[in-house]
């Protein structure tokens, strides 16, 4: 969300002196460590805002946020997945992560400080000479701080993508039906569906901002139950899977790069298979409602909200 160089009714401290209603001295900007491209880093497959804060040194302004009258968001935008999140932030450094799924593409951060409550008769000794002798009404949710942040590529390697996708064969089937099966070989693991939904499923598949629907429907479900159904069979180990199902490899490698922790014969035994199939899918479930919102709605809920700010 890119304020630009909109007008208010009221000084704003902006991070680019040329639109700032503050001295020099007062500043306002977001902050987190960057990789040698000025990028976040991008680590098992999250976009790693490390170290996320913004610096802030008018007294005024401070002394709001100590009273709870101020607060933070944090705004990060992809246009190319049609993503667009707020997230809170203060002067107190953290780490958000964000899925490389949902903002991979060119990405636009920013951040601002909004009134949590009206605030009458507002003045700071940082206003420039124009407004030295004047105060002013602020309302709930009236900006009073931004910096228009960062503008920056995310480009996944396609070796590090998400390789546990590649398991899966859809397959048209012929016969006339509004139900999709799925069973699963040494190679893959096969999604039969009807030739008339085939065709809605092939008018997406090259669509990124529809992968997680597309899992959430299909993939995760096929998946579960082939875990399901391999983990009632009676294995040994996990070597012996992957001696049966040369796909289960990348089982393994998925979750070792989500998690960072290698998946065991008993591990794997135990954990509920549809949470399994979930890690090893982006959390497709939960995101696919998030892009659903996005693409039908806009993210109207978020939007509305922050006009309101």
């Amino acid at each position: 969300m890119h304020i630009g160089n909109r007008i208010f009714p009221y000084p704003v401290l902006n991070r680019d002196d040329a639109l700032s209603d503050y001295i020099p001295s007062s500043v306002f900007k977001v902050e987190f460590d960057v990789n040698e491209n000025g990028s976040p880093f991008v680590q098992n497959g999250d976009v790693i805002f490390k170290n996320l804060h913004y610096t802030l040194t008018d007294a005024s302004l401070l002394s709001l946020i100590e009273q709870g009258k101020l607060k933070g968001a944090f705004i990060v935008e992809c246009s190319a997945s049609v993503y667009r999140s707020r997230f809170d932030i203060s002067a107190d450094p953290y780490d958000l992560r964000i899925s490389s799924h949902e903002i991979n593409g060119n990405v636009v951060a920013s951040c601002y400080l909004f009134a949590t409550q009206d605030i009458i008769g507002f003045k700071s000794s940082g206003f420039i000479s124009e407004y030295t002798d004047y105060s002013f009404d602020i309302d709930k949710f009236d900006i009073l701080a931004v910096d228009d942040g960062y503008k920056f590529k995310i480009e996944l390697d396609p070796s590090e993508d998400d390789k546990v996708s590649s398991i899966f064969l859809v397959v048209k089937k012929e016969e006339i039906s509004d139900l999709a099966t799925c069973d699963y070989d040494e190679n893959k693991i096969k999604v039969y569906l009807p030739a008339t939904f085939y065709d809605d499923y092939d008018n997406i598949k090259t669509k990124k901002e529809c992968n997680n629907i597309a899992f959430a429907i299909l993939a995760i479900p096929a998946l579960a139950w082939t875990l399901e159904d391999i983990s009632e069979r009676s294995y040994e180990s996990l070597d012996d899977i992957i001696d049966s199902f040369s796909w289960f490899r990348s089982i393994c490698s998925g979750y070792k790069r989500v998690t960072g922790t290698e998946l065991t014969y008993d591990e794997f035994q135990n954990k509920n298979k549809f949470e399994l199939a979930q890690i090893l899918l982006n959390s497709a479930s939960c995101n696919s409602l998030r892009d659903f919102d996005n693409l039908l709605l806009g993210g109207m809920n978020n939007a509305d909200e922050e006009s309101d700010e």
